[in-house]
This record gives C-alpha cells, sequence and structure tokens, in this order.
C-alpha cells in the first residue's frame, strides 16, 4: 500500500535526524596546545638563534670581542655585569656547541610564544636565563666562567613541562605522567658525562623554569581555561561540521 500523503514514507530518516540534531554534542578531549601555532610566533625564538649564532662567530674572530663576552666571579660585580651576563649566554665555544643548544631551544622557546604569549618568550624566559647563568657562576670559584645557551634551555624544559601538565588535564593522571617521564629520560637526564658540560646550569635553569610555570598557571589559569574551553568549542564545532554531510550519506547510500 502507498504511503499516506501526510506522512512521507522515509519520515523515520528525517525524525532520527532531527532526534541526533536535539541531542548535546560532547566537547572533544582536546587543548589550547592542539591549536595550529601562527609560524610568526616563532619570530623570537629565531631571532634569539640568529643572534647568538652572530656573537659566536663574531667571538670566534675577534679575540678582545670574546674576552668581552667572559664573565667570572671576579667580574660578576662590576656595572656592565648584566650585559656581559647576557652575552655569555648567548656566545658559544664552537658550531657543535651552539647547534646542540639552538636545535632544541628555537623549537619549544617559539612554541612557549605560540601557546602563552610574547610575556613566555622572551620576556620571562630569557630573563631567567640570565639569572640561571648568574646563579650558576655565583656557585664556582671566581675564575671559572660559563658560555653557552643550556641554562636558558632548560629554563624553557622546566616552563614547557609544568604548563603542559596542567594543560592537558583532559588526559588522564598516567598518561600524562608516562609523556612526562618519557621527555625527561630522553631530554633531562644526560646519557653521558663531559667535563665541559655544566650540568648544574641545566638544573638551576630546570628549577627556575618549573616555578614560573607554577607562577604564570597562578596568575593565568582563567584566559588558560578560557583559551581551551575555545579550542574545544571549535574542534566541536569542526566535527559537526565535517559530521551531517557523512552520516546522511551512510543513510541514504549505505
Amino acid at each position: 500500500m502507498p504511503a499516506a500523503w501526510d506522512e512521507p514514507a522515509d519520515a523515520d530518516l528525517f525524525d532520527g535526524d532531527e532526534d541526533e540534531a536535539d541531542e548535546p554534542t560532547p566537547l572533544p578531549d582536546v587543548s589550547l596546545l592542539s591549536v595550529h601555532p601562527s609560524p610568526w610566533a616563532f619570530f623570537w625564538a629565531v631571532l634569539y638563534a640568529a643572534l647568538s649564532g652572530i656573537i659566536t662567530i663574531w667571538a670566534s674572530w675577534d679575540p678582545a670581542f670574546r674576552a668581552s663576552c667572559h664573565i667570572n666571579g671576579y667580574t660578576l660585580h662590576e656595572w656592565d655585569a648584566p650585559v656581559r651576563l647576557l652575552a655569555s649566554m648567548m656566545v658559544h665555544s664552537g658550531f657543535d656547541h651552539y647547534l646542540g643548544n639552538m636545535i632544541l631551544l628555537v623549537p619549544f622557546a617559539g612554541f612557549a610564544t605560540a601557546f602563552y604569549g610574547f610575556r613566555a618568550f622572551p620576556v620571562i624566559l630569557v630573563t631567567l636565563g640570565v639569572v640561571t647563568h648568574w646563579l650558576t657562576i655565583l656557585s664556582y670559584p671566581l675564575y671559572m666562567g660559563l658560555v653557552g645557551s643550556s641554562g636558558l634551555l632548560f629554563v624553557v624544559f622546566g616552563f614547557w613541562l609544568v604548563l603542559y601538565a596542567w594543560v592537558e588535564s583532559h588526559l588522564s593522571f598516567p598518561k600524562r605522567v608516562l609523556r612526562l617521564s618519557g621527555f625527561g629520560l630522553l631530554m633531562l637526564i644526560p646519557h653521558s658525562y663531559s667535563p665541559t658540560t655544566s650540568y648544574r646550569a641545566h638544573y638551576i635553569g630546570l628549577g627556575l623554569g618549573a616555578v614560573a610555570g607554577v607562577l604564570f598557571i597562578l596568575v593565568h589559569r582563567k584566559s588558560l581555561r578560557a583559551r581551551t574551553l575555545s579550542a574545544r568549542l571549535a574542534e566541536r564545532d569542526a566535527r559537526q561540521n565535517r559530521g551531517p554531510s557523512r552520516r546522511i550519506s551512510r543513510r541514504r547510500w549505505g
């Protein structure tokens, strides 16, 4: 018997779609770290790497300039100590030393800018890198100096790890611990000993970066939560925009 005029034969198809449309869609398990960063966010990290490379090359050609970048306990209290601390943090002993730091610093510092803003990197983290340099030299004998950005790199690591653990709260606690432990085993624990490496600077920087991460969360937790909510809403809308065409297609042709 043909279907009645007041009830289409495929009424169940449309009724099902209306029922599904009325059902609330749960928010996806994403965070602000799921948002694709702008390439321009890496400008400050690349600029730091470029300036560090220029200073390193200049110091390798000009012994007088290299001496002006050197600082130790004897010169730590002179009037130009802040500038020399920054210069000695940016200068490196050679290309391999420079490349070993920048190959990790540029992406992690760039992501810090992308997700947490200009105030994170360069403002907070570079400042703490200089403080790390200063504290490390203070702990050394007066004649001993320090060059390189490894202290700054570990400041960025500490900051990033604390923020990651808090922002990715949609992940289970064991999963976050597993990911952070894997990163720590790969990046934070030395796999060999080198007498020319300042492990003290590494762990001073790591501690300062972690403290900065905690304070950053306390100050900006509302805005971080709002950005995570925006990311989840945007992802939900994107999935809904992709979903109906596939769902109707399966109903009609599946």
